[in-house]
């Protein structure tokens, strides 16, 4: 079973991709929906029960860590999805690296645990580090199983494996937190959710790992995850030294406020931009050798990435203070500055995936890396400058260094590729013009709306700036067109 062809071969997604590319973004959109209403109520769930400094003392291990679990998968995963050919050989050796790997860099979490606890004055962070160590080895023992799942753009097993984790691992945090766990229910909520994603990985991929081989061309595989993963590397130290640095010199409260601001404006972000890159690399990936053809996917897939990302940003930065009390309570109104400070970065994030997007498909690691070394030298500089100003000034620095670097980065990534820069401003012009008017708007009207209750007056807002913003969107040049196809997900696909 391990050894069938058909679980390597990706010969039949060519003849129907975007057909395939609809059907996954109906469902990864599904899912997605589903992921983003659990993932904010167990936000709000858990504010309410735990305290900031719960939150802060998880921040501050996850953002050391990760430079530590990066290295768990190598970059091996997405070396499996993007390689054009693959084999059994091939891919059991790169198991067997990834499964080394975890074992290794969770032995090292556990050595450094003390450290870390010595390093932040607390020792509270020791355990947290120990218990967070299991996810880091469970992740090795299942990545290859769903880079394949991954690669035969079987997304609906990889999104309902990715959903039931959550489920289980929410459930687990919830009653930990109202049994006094505190910052315990944080780690119990990563394991509980990591040994759920294992077990269904295996049993959904049909895969059975055989032994590594030498000569199997693995190698070559290993170097282009290489690449990415110190790229990576860079990426995540520009993306979690704020993290370090509140969490040093401002301690665990100050840095719970951040976390949770950032956190709240990163998940729209998020779950837009992860689960449609899930589809679009292994999709691009196999259109490589057919330009125009990976055009249209790909400012299509940037299109959409827009539509639905952008309009949230803007809303939420104008009712920041309504979003924070609704989500958090009132225990957390110290982040709703810090979280219209990270506004700008949050609306230029949107299309952050537009560079690996067109990178990753052609094997492009080594560009990707020296893309990463230079925006997080910059935006890293920019927390250090900030960071006098505390926890506001980090995150103003957050959105400067993004919206300074993203022109240059995306001129950089176009180089050499079937797109170029003024398609992607061309693909995400309406949006954010539609999305920043109604904005306006609101603000301009929302102030003769007198409704106390806070969640009608939001949900009146949020119903007024709906409209706008379809309304505008439609009226802009082209923007029926894009909107139809945004609407009805299947379109923007099929037309490939």
């Amino acid at each position: 079973m391990g050894k069938r062809a058909d679980i390597f071969s990706t010969d039949h997604l060519h003849a129907n991709l975007g057909a395939r590319s609809a059907h996954s973004g109906v469902v990864t959109a599904l899912a997605q929906a589903s992921k983003l209403v659990l993932t904010m109520a167990t936000t709000a769930v858990l504010a309410r029960i735990l305290e900031p400094e719960d939150f802060g003392l998880f921040a501050m291990v996850g953002s050391v860590l990760v430079f530590v679990t990066m290295f768990q998968d190598a970059g091996l995963s997405m070396a499996t999805v993007q390689r054009a050919k693959i084999n059994h050989d091939q891919v059991s050796t790169l198991f067997w690296a990834n499964v080394t790997a975890g074992t290794l860099m969770a032995g090292l979490i556990l050595a450094i645990s003390p450290l870390l606890a010595y390093i932040f004055d607390d020792h509270r962070v020791a355990p947290i580090a120990m218990g967070l160590a299991i996810p880091t080895f469970l992740s090795g023992v299942c990545a290859q199983h769903g880079a394949l799942l991954q690669r035969q753009m079987r997304f609906l097993a990889e999104q309902s494996i990715v959903v039931t984790s959550q489920v289980v691992g929410a459930a687990t945090a919830i009653i930990a937190a109202l049994m006094g766990a505190g910052y315990w229910a944080l780690v119990l909520k990563a394991i509980s959710a990591s040994v759920v994603v294992v077990f269904i990985r295996w049993w959904a991929s049909g895969w059975t790992p055989g032994l590594p081989k030498r000569g199997s061309g693995a190698g070559e595989m290993a170097r282009f995850g290489a690449n990415l993963t110190a790229g990576r590397f860079f990426n995540e130290m520009s993306s979690h030294a704020d993290n370090l640095l509140l969490g040093y010199f401002g301690g665990p409260a100050v840095l719970g406020l951040y976390s949770k601001a950032y956190g709240l404006l990163a998940l729209p972000v998020r779950e837009v931009n992860k689960p449609i890159g899930m589809i679009a690399v292994p999709a691009l990936s196999r259109l490589q050798n057919n330009p125009e053809r990976f055009r249209r996917f790909y400012l299509r897939g940037l299109e959409m990435v827009a539509f639905i990302s952008m309009p949230i940003i803007v809303f939420a930065t104008i009712g920041a203070d309504k979003v924070i009390l609704l989500m958090l309570g009132e225990k957390w109104s110290g982040s709703i500055e810090i979280f219209r400070a990270l506004a700008p970065a949050a609306f230029v994030g949107t299309i952050s995936v537009a560079g690996s997007w067109l990178l990753i498909p052609f094997g492009k690691g080594k560009k990707l890396f020296h893309l990463s070394v230079v925006s997080s030298f910059v935006t890293v500089l920019g927390f250090v400058i900030g960071l006098q100003w505390g926890a506001l000034g980090v995150a103003t620095a957050l959105s400067v260094t993004t919206v300074i670097l993203k022109v240059p980065g995306l001129a950089y990534a176009c180089k050499g590729s079937p797109v170029s820069l003024f398609d992607i401003g061309s693909a995400i012009l309406r949006t954010s013009t539609a999305s920043c008017v109604a904005g306006l708007l609101i603000i301009l009207v929302g102030g003769f709306i007198q409704i106390e209750n806070l969640l009608i007056l939001t949900g009146c807002h949020g119903v007024i700036y709906a409209i706008s913003y379809l309304l505008l969107f439609l009226v802009l040049p082209g923007g029926a067109a894009v909107a139809k196809g945004a609407l009805d997900f299947v379109r923007p696909f099929w037309r490939v």
